[in-house]
């Protein structure tokens, strides 16, 4: 029901239940194995959660006086992950379309990997006891929250589609990843599945979503961890956006 007939709660609603399945997964990871296990450990339990919380975390640990470069190594580890948790939502609503920009998301994954090692192994605080905080995933109220979140962003999807064709929904990805990258990752995929989109334009979109998602995390960095924390960060990041952008182009389409 609703303009564009966008909005479905029960999909709504198991659309939360897989978000908050997976960041419970990482939740439980990072509880079990403990978080204090080296900033690449942190970073691939911890951004299977929330790559958003790990950034946070790790900047502030490198504001307080963490190594810069052990604690980008995490954040990239953590949005790596990222990547993995967008493959994983699109395997589950839109295999078709994960399948289209798997090439594109193994080339900045496989990047971002190797940004990350290079930095841990020049990482000044070889203890590297790095850490993460992270909420509760079952909790009531931020699943509430994501569930409002989703529905704006679906039906913002739905009409900039229905205005202006693919490039309305890469408006709404690219402004949506500013802040969130699941929500457009199940808003383009479920529309995906339904129909409602061309032949890669789900995918597409998520791209851009990532893109845009990226340079919020980058200035969060930045802002929070401080120069040197930013520059690695935005400079590993900058390798995964060239590593995708060379997939996208040597992939047949």
């Amino acid at each position: 029901f609703g303009p564009f007939g966008a909005l479905n709660p029960r999909e709504l609603w198991m659309m939360v239940v897989l978000i908050s399945g997976l960041s419970f997964l990482g939740y439980w990871l990072v509880k079990a194995l403990g978080s204090g296990r080296g900033s690449l450990a942190v970073g691939l339990v911890g951004g299977l959660a929330s790559s958003t919380a790990t950034t946070l975390s790790l900047s502030r640990r490198a504001k307080e006086g963490a190594d810069a470069a052990s604690a980008a190594s995490g954040i990239l580890m953590a949005n790596v992950m990222m990547l993995a948790r967008v493959a994983l939502i699109l395997g589950a609503i839109a295999p078709a379309e994960l399948i289209r920009i798997a090439p594109t998301l193994a080339a900045a994954a496989v990047a971002g990997v190797a940004a990350a090692v290079f930095l841990f192994r020049r990482r000044q605080d070889r203890d590297n006891q790095s850490s993460v905080t992270l909420g509760n995933p079952f909790e009531l109220r931020p699943a509430l929250i994501f569930a409002g979140l989703l529905a704006v962003i679906s039906v913002a999807a739905a009409a900039g589609a229905d205005a202006f064709g693919a490039f309305g929904l890469f408006v709404i990805s690219a402004v949506s990843g500013l802040a969130d990258l699941d929500a457009i990752t199940l808003s383009a995929g479920r529309q995906a599945s339904a129909g409602a989109l061309g032949a890669g334009v789900a995918g597409a979109a998520v791209l851009i979503a990532t893109l845009a998602n990226g340079v919020t995390k980058g200035v969060m960095a930045a802002s929070v961890g401080g120069a040197r924390t930013g520059a690695s960060v935005l400079a590993g990041f900058a390798l995964m956006a060239l590593a995708a952008g060379g997939a996208i182009l040597l992939t047949p389409h």
